[in-house]
């Protein structure tokens, strides 16, 4: 199994104004911004780390070194593990076959 991010965050879970007024650091004050913006970043990924889900909305790609059974009715009642909590949306489920063709599976049998 492995993971591979697409899209990362385009915001976070607080804006730079409230951090900064948390740290009663005047709002105009930019000379500590790429500090407070490292800072902020390592505290959301300790905190998706902690919580096994994501925060804000992101994009990723999930790989599967294989799956149980050949048959691709088996999947739909035994289900995929999905990292990291719920989805927003899953996009495609793909394979590739043993001659090395790529399959997508018809995404009106998934219940996300």
């Amino acid at each position: 199994m492995a993971v591979k991010l697409i899209t990362g965050p385009l915001h976070y879970p607080v804006t730079m104004d409230q951090v900064k007024d948390h740290l009663s650091i005047i709002r105009t004050d930019t000379s500590h911004d790429a500090l407070i913006r490292f800072k902020l970043a390592a505290a959301v990924n300790k905190a998706e780390q902690f919580l096994k889900r994501r925060l804000v909305l992101q994009k990723w790609a999930y790989f599967l070194d294989s799956w149980t059974g050949t048959d691709e009715a088996k999947y739909f009642d035994t289900g995929f593990y999905i990292p990291f909590g719920k989805l927003y949306e899953l996009e495609q489920i793909s394979y590739w076959g043993i001659d090395g063709s790529e399959h997508i599976l018809d995404m009106s049998n998934f219940i996300v």
